[in-house]
């Protein structure tokens, strides 16, 4: 029984254990889980007819937000009006392209002038594809709007079903969503329109990009087949084919309407130019008014300016430049008018300020280039075109043999200006003369593009000659004008700044001259590409490998490094030492090694660009440091030596020092040495060490203040208080003696004979005071004189014991 019993209480036992987790594990998943089912019943039931209202409300104004969308506005219904202009006009220029392409006889000159219409029309589709997608980016916003609101209204609807004791009869519910989806469908159809209105704006956008490529390719064509592309010689020549080309014509009539599309479409630059004109032309009336005012008052120097002398040519070159930088891809009508409006600065600029020796040479690049400009005139009739390009061509020639004789008569012609100019016109020559016997024999293609070429090649480099002296011009006038004299830097190296920048520009243009020529003889691509794989030639040894652009941006890198720090250098010294009043010396010390930390940093920077890594360096670079601390002592020990004359500034640049035998000035401080330059001229170079250790005076530490000490003597019958009156009053009488510390006359003692007195002055420049120090001995010499005080010199008397007679004479 007692068995059972327990087997019971065992089994009851169990039971209640059983029972207890499971009623603990139900409480705890009731307190943790149903939260967001609390949460969810809780804002069920929070649902008012007020938040309805003010639902109801808000769907309200969306809609009359969002209603005036629906309809296109009429910029949206004029961009259909002109995809139907640009497809006429595309489809006459894709006629025209389509024409060049087949007809292996069109030049590269029209190959290149159809590209620029393509490109320009590109721009004005893509120009309006944007508006195109603008449009369609607002009805989006607004469909995601009215989508957002509906699945408001539609948590709402679930919210009024779980709250049963709302009375509430649906009305606004059932009129907001419709009204949403009405407006969301209306939207959603202009929508589509603007999409396939956009569509239709991108495949006239990719018939530019293909008909580009296909001019691109028929242009490498041409450009390699210039030799095999034969027509019919010269001689050859009919009546009919001087007949109009119809094709031509419709070409000069397409680019005439492409001229005024191109002043719509870039209005804005235009009404750019014309407010930089007007900058330009108040800054020469300025200067005219300056110059002459300074002339009249004798307060400057005059300038003599061709800006100033031909201020007409001068804007009308301004005028060019800005339209040719501003305006991309100009027609080929309008960038032959802008380059023949040149000639005007060019012939009164330009070539009278050229020598003697170079204006025929510029003549004759102006006149051939007229010539080939004209020739747009003769595009619609082939053989005439052929006829006036044959005349071009020799008349080049002709012209190269002109300047040649002339210029063989010309003194100094073995320079190696003129052994460049002299071996540019033999190329010119040889050039015209090939074109001209392949437009005889038939290879119009290459003639053509040989004319064209040089035509153009010399003519802006004549062009950029012209730029570059009223440029010149206009930085002379600006760092003279009185507004210079607010930088010390400016008006302190006014010559020095007018050089660096006449080599800058001349650099500038320089580049864009051999980059522009090599473009124009489609020569530019193949040498970019190869220099790209010489530069990607890369060189093994080991784990490292290097190529030839590593070693040139390696190059560039540290050749850039220290420009920087040159030209940071020369402004601190220059510009901001004189405004901060920095103490004489920081500027140099702070220059030296901001000079040296950008030369280090550059030096990194050019390490890490080859690709090495510079941590692996360190090992390297600890075990060459203990060589070097035991094999350069002396160079480590200037090198820090350096440093602390640097830091500690007891010795200046420009300071006046006497180390052992050595007397000069401190010219310069470095990191290893410093120079020293005597008062005879020579630079001595001193190690740093040694400035550092040794014994070294410094006159001019503190104060550029030198005391001179003049000893004199007199007789012993002189007035002594009046020699020293003498002496105070010569003291005062000049000027370089300071007055604090007032100079002193001293009577130091007797000699034999004499009366020994010694000045004591003081000055305020240790760079004049041997000078100083003559002027005061002379006008001592002059006041004693005055006085009656004596000076007195060494004096031998010799007495002979015995003459000699005449016999012993003998």
């Amino acid at each position: 029984m007692k068995k059972h019993l327990a087997r019971y209480f065992f089994v009851l036992t169990l039971l209640l254990v059983h029972g207890l987790s499971i009623a603990q594990t139900s409480t705890t998943t009731n307190t943790a889980a149903p939260k967001p089912a609390e949460t969810d019943n809780t804002s069920q039931q929070s649902i008012t007819l007020t938040k309805i209202a003010d639902q109801a409300l808000t769907t309200q104004r969306l809609i009359e937000k969002l209603k005036p969308i629906v309809a296109q506005p009429l910029e949206f219904e004029e961009l259909n009006d002109k995809l139907l202009q640009f497809k006429q006009q595309l489809s006459s220029l894709q006629t025209q392209t389509t024409s060049i392409i087949n007809d292996r006889k069109s030049s590269i000159d029209q190959i290149r002038a159809t590209q620029s219409q393509w490109k320009f029309f590109k721009d004005q589709l893509t120009k309006h594809q944007q508006k195109v997608r603008e449009r369609s980016s607002e009805l989006e916003s607004a469909i995601a709007e009215l989508t957002s609101d509906e699945a408001n209204w539609k948590q709402t609807q679930s919210q009024i079903k779980s709250t049963p004791d709302l009375n509430y009869d649906g009305a606004s519910l059932k009129t907001s969503t419709t009204a949403i989806s009405s407006l969301r469908k209306q939207l959603s159809i202009t929508l589509q329109e603007a999409i396939t209105l956009e569509q239709e704006w991108q495949e006239l956008i990719d018939l530019c990009d293909d008909s580009q490529a296909s001019l691109k390719n028929d242009e490498s064509y041409l450009q390699s087949n210039l030799l095999k592309n034969i027509q019919q010689p010269i001689w050859a020549l009919q009546i009919s084919d001087f007949s109009t080309d119809k094709s031509a014509t419709q070409s000069l009539d397409l680019q005439n309407k492409l001229l005024s599309h191109y002043g719509t479409r870039y209005l804005k630059r235009l009404q750019i130019i014309v407010i930089l004109l007007i900058g330009f032309v108040f800054f020469l009336h300025q200067l005219r008014i300056y110059n002459l005012k300074t002339y009249q008052n004798h307060t400057g120097i005059r300038l003599k300016l061709p800006l100033l002398e031909r201020p007409f040519s001068a804007f009308i070159a301004v005028t060019i430049f800005w339209a040719l930088v501003l305006l991309p891809s100009p027609p080929p009508i309008l960038k032959g008018l802008l380059l023949l409006s040149l000639i005007i600065p060019i012939t009164r600029l330009g070539i009278p300020s050229l020598p003697n020796s170079e204006k025929p040479l510029a003549w004759l690049v102006t006149v051939f280039f007229v010539l080939t400009e004209l020739s747009a005139l003769t595009t619609t009739i082939p053989a005439l075109q052929r006829l006036w390009g044959l005349f071009c061509a020799a008349a080049g020639l002709l012209g190269c043999i002109y300047v040649l004789a002339r210029t063989s008569k010309i003194e100094g012609k073995k320079s190696s200006f003129w052994k460049a100019l002299r071996l540019s016109l033999w190329l010119a020559l040889f050039t015209a003369l090939i074109a001209m016997l392949g437009n005889i024999f038939g290879a119009i293609v290459l003639s053509q593009f040989l004319i064209t070429g040089i035509a153009y090649a010399t003519f802006t480099g004549l062009s950029l000659v012209v730029f570059a002296g009223i440029l010149n011009d206009m930085a002379v006038a600006a760092i003279y004008m009185p507004t210079s004299e607010i930088s010390h830097l400016i008006s302190s190296n006014r010559s020095l700044l007018i050089r660096y920048f006449k080599k800058l520009i001349t650099i500038i243009f320089s580049i864009f001259w051999v980059y522009f020529t090599l473009s124009q003889f489609a020569l530019w691509d193949s040498i970019i590409a190869l220099c790209t794989a010489l530069l990607s030639k890369s060189f093994s040894a080991g784990s490292i490998s290097v190529s030839v652009g590593d070693f040139l941006s390696v190059a560039v890198t540290i050749w850039l490094s220290f420009k920087i720090s040159q030209l940071l250098r020369f402004i601190l010294i220059e510009d901001i030492a004189p405004r901060t009043n920095m103490v004489r010396g920081v500027p140099e010390a702070i220059g030296t090694l901001s000079h040296y930390f950008i030369v280090l940093v550059g030096f990194f920077i050019a390490v890490s660009l080859t690709g090495i890594d510079v941590s692996k360096l360190a090992i390297m670079a600890g075990a060459l440091g203990v060589g070097i601390g035991i094999g350069l002592q002396d160079v480590v020990n200037n090198f820090t030596s350096g440093l602390i004359l640097l830091f500690e500034q007891n010795i200046k640049q420009a300071d006046t020092i006497q180390c052992g035998s050595i007397n000069g000035q401190v010219m310069h401080i470095g990191l290893r040495c410093s120079i020293i330059r005597t008062f005879d001229g020579a630079e001595v170079i001193v190690p740093n060490g040694k400035l550092a250790s040794e014994q070294v005076i410094n006159w001019t530490r503190s104060s550029q203040e030198r005391r001179i000490t003049i000893p004199i003597s007199t007789t012993q019958s002189a007035d002594a208080n009046k020699v020293i009156e003498t002496l105070l009053q010569v003291a005062k009488n000049n000027r370089d003696i300071i007055d604090t510390p007032p100079a002193i006359a001293l009577l130091l003692g007797f000699g034999a004979g004499t009366m020994n007195f010694e000045l004591r002055a003081w000055v305020n420049s240790s760079e004049s005071i041997g000078e100083i120090n003559s002027k005061l001995c002379a006008a001592i010499a002059k006041a004693f004189a005055d006085a009656g005080i004596l000076i007195p010199f060494p004096q031998q008397d010799i007495y002979i014991k015995q003459i000699p007679t005449t016999s012993q004479s003998l």
